[in-house]
């Protein structure tokens, strides 16, 4: 690349030699009873019998199979599906309601038959411990459809339309969509859209006039588990034009150059826009006459910022949203877009922009919106910039007393994605520099996972004359003009032209994961907070590929397979952090991997778990320095927390004082799994740790040492 850094990262490449067989125990595991006694197995089988009866009381389930569901103990979460209930009764799982409850389908009456005999004479002591962690079993009635759509439903009480368009989550079987499409037909609905390429669950679209009495009917339906409202996906904008800009403020490109690369999924860009040059593609998915380039062009040019000037970045120009006289997609279509574009140019560009929003905050679970965004980004090996969502009106109380309105719009909490906020680039009477704007939204997000992560200047407001007035960010205008405008919208491009250039830079070590790791890893904490602002702002991408003098930043990447371990090579311990005979100084690890994820299983969206602990061994025996009791933000309330420890962004902060017994470190990540998934496991991983002291000779005599050494490190050439 031509460029040399002081004090550059190190980068441990993968080797086959991380990779480590994990140990089978060649006894098996038995249950153990969970301390209840169980229920009785005449009320188990009465139970089932009457959950299937139910539903097929109904004409329109006649022949149809049943699902049910069984609740476990409080206590049991953690061992849900390693008893041997579902073993010995041959269930299988098709889904899971809430963070208790699993389902399961009973096909027909002689399934029924057969699952319940085995319930009421099965004799197996594994079988009757694994009764014990049962707190019920039954049908899943609709009333439990109905709690797991409360949002749906808190909408439709104060609703005065007489017709809606309603999403229905469907179970997967083999005759779904045509069943369940039917049905709806039969109850006067048009307009029917089912999602394509969804692997296990089914969502289907329609339009239902007079829609709430027939609420109860849809609901009794065995192959409906969830009822929601679709989101509207849009583009908020203040635009306001100053005076024109002249074409040099536009950078030339340099003949043989290689850039970085960004897609820009938006409104478009005007055609004789001086960003143009930049351009490497275009995609048109709106009918010309249709296309306001606005907000497309403002969002292009912030991504293509450069101090004073717009380049250094070329970006492909993906058209998807239509001016005020047009129809903004629905989801379908918009999925559709991104499965065809995305595949296409996935070699060349690795960080896409969706400054688009949706009418829906975020809830306890992944939408649909978020989950096909996560999807698209393991399979396809890309990052998504996302912006948080603005809140209108502003908001008006203390950021330090948050409150339910200003949450993170959808799809804002895909948990594969960056998230941006926006905070003041200016100080006002309002709001301080670097504080969150007062438009800007928050989380936590789905599983308490921090959203946004990142933020950047998005603009602010200043109060004059009785009235809260927008004073925005500046970029490009569609008329070559100097335009301002205020949004999250403006802040997330920022961060994905850093992204491209960081990509760039990192040369072989560049993955998606290494650079959203290194973005929260190198963020000025300054500004951070968790909650509205994430780890705060990211560095420039060359001061990101930099340490300090007190500081040694090492990336390792790599692909986690099943049945293993990874843990690498020996890493010296510093000796600038050696004094007295004691281990002293701040250790920081940053994992981002991209696991298998399900939304069928909504609270067990994520189906493999990583996680970092560094350490080192002493008489054959592992000890852990940094370990999972070291993560940033983890919540205190054991729920929580229990999903925060799945979560596939993990930053670990541990300040050490310990006997220095160790003249080696070793990072290691291990693997867990949810019992119902059972599909082979690559799950790709970046890790940065960073070794941090008070002396200014840390990074030199690490680096003086390795080279001693003769380790496996290598300096990245950049």
């Amino acid at each position: 690349m031509g460029k040399n850094f002081k004090n550059p990262i190190l980068f441990m490449e993968f080797s086959e030699n991380f990779v480590k067989a994990r140990p089978v125990s060649g006894v098996p595991v038995k249950p153990r009873t969970s301390g209840y006694p169980s229920i009785s197995r005449g009320t188990i089988v009465r139970m089932v019998k009457e959950g299937f009866g139910f539903y097929r009381n109904f004409e329109y389930n006649k022949g149809l199979p049943v699902v049910e569901k069984f609740v476990l103990r409080e206590n049991s979460l953690a061992k849900s599906l390693r008893y041997s209930f579902l073993e010995t009764a041959k269930i299988s799982l098709i889904g899971s309601a809430g963070n208790t409850g699993f389902l399961f389908p009973v096909s027909d009456d002689s399934e029924l038959e057969r699952i319940c005999s085995v319930m009421r004479f099965s004799r197996s002591k594994s079988f009757e411990a694994s009764l014990t962690h049962i707190e019920n079993i039954g049908g899943f009635y609709p009333n439990e459809k109905l709690e797991i759509s409360h949002n749906f439903v808190k909408k439709a009480v104060f609703d005065k339309s007489s017709g809606k368009t309603i999403r229905f989550k469907c179970f997967p079987f083999p005759d779904t969509a045509e069943t369940v499409a039917g049905f709806l037909n039969k109850l006067g609905a048009h307009s029917l859209k089912i999602h394509p390429q969804i692997a296990d669950s089914i969502f289907i679209e329609a339009y239902l006039s007079d829609y709430k009495p027939k609420l109860t009917t849809i609901l009794n339906h065995s192959y409906i588990c969830e009822i929601s409202e679709p989101e509207m996906i849009e583009i908020t904008e203040h635009y306001l034009r100053h005076e024109d800009l002249f074409s040099d403020c536009v950078m030339e490109k340099k003949a043989g150059e290689t850039y970085p690369s960004v897609g820009i999924i938006d409104s478009g860009v005007a055609e004789n826009s001086f960003l143009r040059k930049w351009e490497s593609g275009k995609e048109l998915f709106v009918e010309k006459e249709l296309i306001d380039p606005a907000h497309g062009t403002f969002v292009t040019g912030r991504a293509l910022a450069c101090g004073e000037s717009f380049g250094g970045t070329e970006f492909l120009d993906v058209t998807v949203m239509p001016g005020r006289n047009g129809t903004p997609p629905d989801l379908a279509r918009l999925a559709m877009i991104l499965r065809t574009v995305v595949p296409k140019y996935r070699d060349k560009i690795k960080i896409w922009n969706l400054s688009l929003g949706t009418n829906i905050t975020s809830g306890e679970n992944i939408s649909l919106f978020a989950y096909l965004l996560d999807c698209i980004q393991r399979e396809q090996d890309v990052l998504f910039i996302l912006p948080a969502g603005n809140y209108s009106p502003l908001r008006d109380w203390n950021k330090d007393e948050p409150r339910a309105e200003d949450i993170i719009t959808i799809p804002a909490e895909s948990l594969f994605a960056l998230t941006v906020g926006s905070v003041s680039h200016t100080d006002t009477n309002l709001t301080p520099f670097n504080s969150p704007s007062l438009f800007t939204r928050r989380g936590r997000g789905a599983f308490s996972s921090v959203k946004p992560e990142l933020v950047y200047y998005g603009g602010t407001h200043e109060y004059r004359f009785g009235k809260n007035i927008p004073k925005g960010v500046f970029s490009i205008g569609k008329y070559n003009e100097i335009a301002e405008d205020t949004g999250t919208s403006h802040a997330s491009p920022s961060v994905a032209g850093t992204a491209a250039k960081l990509y760039t830079l990192l040369d072989k070590a560049a993955t998606v994961d290494t650079v959203k790791a290194l973005l929260i890893h190198k963020a000025a904490g300054e500004a951070a907070d968790g909650i509205y602002t994430g780890w705060g702002l990211p560095e420039t991408p060359e001061k990101m590929m930099t340490t300090d003098d007190d500081t040694i930043t090492i990336i390792h990447t790599g692909i986690y397979k099943k049945g293993s371990f990874i843990e690498t090579s020996a890493v010296p311990v510093p000796p600038e952090m050696v004094c007295n005979g004691r281990f002293n100084g701040t250790v920081r690890i940053t994992l981002s991997y991209r696991p298998p994820v399900s939304i069928a299983y909504a609270g067990y969206y994520t189906c493999v778990n990583l996680k970092a602990s560094l350490g080192y061994y002493k008489n054959g025996k592992w000890t852990g320095l940094v370990t999972d009791k070291h993560l940033k933000y983890a919540p205190a309330d054991p729920k929580a927390k229990s999903d925060f420890l799945w979560l596939p962004l993990k930053d670990y902060h541990a300040s050490v004082n310990t006997a220095c017994l160790f003249e080696n470190l070793f990072l290691r990540l291990t693997a867990s799994k949810r019992d119902f998934f059972k599909e082979p496991v690559l799950v790709p991983y970046a890790a940065v740790i960073s070794f941090i002291c008070k002396s200014s000779s840390n990074f030199k005599n690490f680096k003086d040492s390795i080279k001693e050494n003769n380790t496996v490190f290598a300096f990245l050439e950049i």
